[in-house]
């Protein structure tokens, strides 16, 4: 609480961008993909996307954190588009395998998301998940606890 208190006094606000564009997370067009319950929140998405990129189980640098960072960033806003400019900034030619396989990564990923939102998909995730828990219940009943949280 005591910083709160004395923020005023030190701002640090030259750290925040002032370009208008570059504040994409909080887009209403961006923010609109989340509604439906298809994704909880636009910063677990992103997330998910950077550790896709720069898994936490594999060290990596502050270098590579970063490139995983902006890369994530700019196919969360665009899409898998925004690899076709990326991939020309560099100098590489982009031949009609690229683009298919992009489209189809696109078209997966929608069609995912689509039948995972769908009532059956729920219904079907909802009775494998209370039979997972009956079948944990019975194994416990028969066996017995093997993990106490806290205990050695």
């Amino acid at each position: 609480m005591w910083k709160v208190i004395w923020a005023d006094d030190e701002p640090m606000h030259w750290f925040c961008p002032t370009n208008p564009n570059t504040w994409y997370l909080s887009h209403p067009a961006l923010l609109k993909k989340c509604l439906g319950g298809k994704t909880q929140n636009p910063n677990e998405s992103l997330n998910s996307l950077i550790w896709k990129f720069c898994p936490k189980t594999i060290g990596s640098s502050l270098q590579i954190v970063e490139i995983a960072t902006n890369l994530a960033t700019s196919i969360f806003n665009d899409e898998n588009q925004i690899l076709f400019t990326i991939l020309e900034k560099f100098g590489l030619k982009i031949n009609k395998k690229v683009c298919v396989s992009l489209a189809e990564h696109d078209n997966r990923r929608i069609f995912t998301s689509r039948s995972r939102s769908l009532a059956s998909s729920f219904e079907a995730r909802r009775a494998k998940k209370i039979k997972t828990t009956k079948e944990i219940e019975l194994f416990e009943q028969q066996e017995g606890l093997f993990y106490y949280p806290g205990a050695f």
